[in-house]
């Protein structure tokens, strides 16, 4: 693998090739709702859908080496956040496909999630 590097020897700086984000938001009646994103460090066309971004928060949590909301999320919690990741993105966790439409629960919860508390991911919990 190589890395695109910044700088002049001995303070050379790799650039990423991507980054992540994760969301928490809190609702009024009680739910947690959770989403785990890895972009690419370049520019993304507008009409690429954030679902295709998605990943399972584990999966994650593995490649960072650290777990995210410790203390928001049960074991039980997490679970659920993972398979329905899989679910938005058909199954296995493979990309979604280029005719993919937005809307339907996701498009719902990002609308209903504007309302919650939110609180970015990126922090490091161990």
């Amino acid at each position: 693998m190589s890395y695109e590097l910044l700088g002049e020897a001995p303070s050379l700086v790799a650039v990423p090739t991507h980054f992540f984000k994760c969301v928490y938001a809190e609702m009024k009646d009680g739910r947690k709702l959770i989403a785990a994103f890895v972009l690419p460090n370049a520019p993304i066309p507008a009409d690429v859908p954030l679902r295709r971004f998605l990943v399972p928060l584990e999966n994650l949590e593995q490649a960072a080496g650290f777990r995210f909301f410790v203390q928001a999320l049960t074991e039980e919690e997490r679970e659920g956040v993972d398979a329905r990741v899989l679910a938005l993105r058909g199954g296995g966790g493979g990309g979604g496909g280029e005719g993919e439409e937005g809307g339907g629960e996701e498009e719902g919860e990002r609308e209903r999630g504007r309302k919650g508390k939110r609180r970015g991911g990126g922090g490091r919990e161990r």
